[in-house]
């Protein structure tokens, strides 16, 4: 086999690297280069052939590449530099460095003509720019020829290969794993700022003190530039009731935007029920001096969160930050619950405020339109109509059970399908001479009421006017009730007067018990409970008890139902909100 010059051989293993070789003396100039240094930087051979090799590196970086350069020989194998490479055209091309000593002065190869000791590397050998070599570009590229800038002939130069590869690729995955880090940090710290807001609001006992403790919780995060919370009553315009700025003067350049003839976040907010963001506001469609106003108090992006219970909007909390991308899904979610949280815990409040206090303001009014249910209803029946108790049945509707008089189903059911607020109606049963009826609907006042913190107490039509009485704590704002029920059906208020809150005893139940029960239905309970008839698995049947008070069993039963109705309904008339 014929044996190859080795200085060839490894000229042409290092034209064939696909990353960018070069060779540099020891003064740091390019005398050999592979073609991809100048695929890779866009530079010709004419301005690479001794050019100062820190040139190609990014200002930044040539004093650490200058000393690496002078380390030359200390680097082992494996040691790697980066650097960003600085291409023809100014572009920044991130390259992993590694660098070796192909000979030191004095002790191999000679820059000029003759043979090489060591690796027999002489003229035209193939690592200089000798014709075919494929590794040039023109004269002076290589070593072959003498140069002036070593340390001469005979004395020998220092000659370094360096190899760069591009890290592009590497450093994106390593940038988009720190965004992912840092993201993730982002948001455990917003689950953390949340998660300590919820348990103040939680603690909190008046609504007032609940927004204040909302606002400067998530005000001394630091990933929350400002915050403030609006009250949203009928009709009214959203604007801050309770905030912390981030500077004098932020709360009164709120009002002043808000004077402002454009859709604001907060107000889309409240009306809609809906989270609404709005990021980089420097770059969004907003009035110029909103954009101004974000940009004095080094506000980037801002979010309007309902504050709601169920489906009604109590208020509007609107958060402001520096991120430009804030508010991500998973944030918006975590705000999303935080309104849920606060609009609960006001709700919580305001009903212990009513189930605990002694006095309550008690609002009575007349309802006559003939959109609503049980005025008309009532006007055609024997006798008063009778609205028993609601609960929420999803969806933003309630269920509803009524009671009516003198009337044929279908007439009822029909009259349901004709009202745009009733969704569906159900006759379900009869109590003597009175029919129950279940009624589905996507809007009622029971509805309304409960949405502005009033407690319904009773509702009854008679002759085609409906009259409802509710309730609420005795220092509580009525405007906002009174509005509700002027907004549907026109319900006017007819009555308002202060009360007195019973004091429900132990004693007091026991009696109201007993007036409902006969002597034969409390002796039938007694047997029934003392037999072991409510026991699982049962001590005895219905057939033993009945045998045992010396009556049937169908007769038994008669007493049980009569009895235990009896009962549930005592109770549950002495619940603070068993009504509604």
């Amino acid at each position: 086999m014929q044996e190859r010059d080795p200085a060839s051989l490894a000229a042409s293993v290092l034209a064939a690297v696909p990353d960018p070789v070069s060779v540099v003396d020891g003064e740091g100039r390019i005398v050999w280069w592979n073609d991809r240094l100048e695929a890779v930087t866009g530079y010709d051979a004419a301005w690479l052939d001794g050019a100062d090799a820190v040139d190609l590196v990014a200002p930044e970086h040539r004093e650490e590449a200058l000393a690496a350069f002078e380390r030359a020989g200390t680097f082992s194998p494996t040691e790697t530099l980066e650097f960003d490479l600085l291409t023809r055209d100014g572009e920044r091309v991130p390259h992993e460095f590694n660098g070796t000593v192909l000979e030191h002065a004095g002790h191999g190869l000679d820059t000029g003509a003759g043979e090489n000791r060591s690796t027999g590397v002489g003229e035209g050998s193939g690592l200089g720019a000798g014709e075919g070599s494929g590794l040039g570009a023109g004269e002076g590229r290589g070593p072959g020829e003498a140069d002036d800038r070593g340390t001469g002939a005979g004395e020998g130069r220092t000659l370094i290969a360096v190899v760069a590869r591009d890290v592009s690729a590497r450093r994106e995955r390593e940038e988009a794993i720190r965004r992912q880090r840092d993201e993730l940090d982002t948001l455990d710290r917003i689950d953390e700022t949340v998660h300590g807001v919820v348990q103040s609001v939680v603690d909190a006992a008046t609504r007032q003190e609940i927004e204040e403790v909302a606002c400067e919780r998530l005000a001394a995060s630091e990933l929350y530039r400002a915050v403030w919370i609006a009250r949203t009553d009928a009709g009214d315009v959203v604007e801050p009731h309770t905030g912390i700025g981030v500077g004098e003067g932020f709360l009164e350049a709120v009002a002043e935007v808000n004077e402002l003839p454009w859709t604001r976040p907060a107000q889309r907010a409240a009306d809609t029920g809906e989270l609404q963001v709005l990021q980089r506001i420097a770059e969004a469609d907003v009035p110029e001096p909103v954009a101004a106003a974000a940009a004095r108090f080094d506000i980037e992006s801002g979010a309007s969160i309902p504050v709601v219970h169920r489906d009604a909007v109590l208020g509007v909390l609107t958060v402001y930050s520096s991120r430009p991308d804030a508010f991500t899904e998973r944030e918006q979610e975590a705000f999303r619950r935080l309104g849920e949280v606060v609009g609960f815990a006001i709700r919580a409040v305001q009903t212990e405020r009513l189930v605990l206090s002694d006095t309550a303001t008690e609002l009575t009014f007349r309802v006559t339109g003939g959109d609503a249910f049980l005025a008309p209803l009532s006007a055609m029946a024997d006798g008063p109509c009778h609205h028993e108790w609601a609960t929420p049945a999803g969806e933003g509707r309630y269920r509803h059970y009524v009671t009516v008089r003198g009337l044929d189903p279908a007439e009822v059911v029909a009259l349901g399908e004709r009202r745009p607020t009733v969704e569906r109606v159900a006759h379900v049963g009869a109590d003597g001479d009175a029919d129950r009826y279940e009624v589905v609907s996507t809007d009622s006042l029971v509805k309304r009421f409960l949405e502005v913190g009033a407690a319904p107490v009773s509702t009854v039509a008679e002759d085609g006017v409906t009259t409802v009485v509710v309730e609420l704590p005795g220092d509580a704002d009525v405007r906002p009730v009174v509005e509700a029920a002027e907004s549907l059906y026109d319900a006017q208020l007819v009555s308002k007067r202060e009360v007195e809150r019973p004091v429900r005893t132990a004693e007091g139940f026991r009696n109201a018990v007993s007036r409902r029960l006969t002597d034969r239905q409390g002796e039938a309970l007694r047997h029934a409970l003392f037999g072991g008839y409510y026991d699982w698995p049962r001590g005895s049947t219905a057939e033993e008890v009945a045998e045992a008070m010396g009556i049937s069993s169908a007769t038994l039963h008669y007493h049980l139902r009569r009895a235990e109705r009896a009962l549930v309904a005592v109770y549950l008339e002495n619940l603070e909100t068993s009504r509604f």
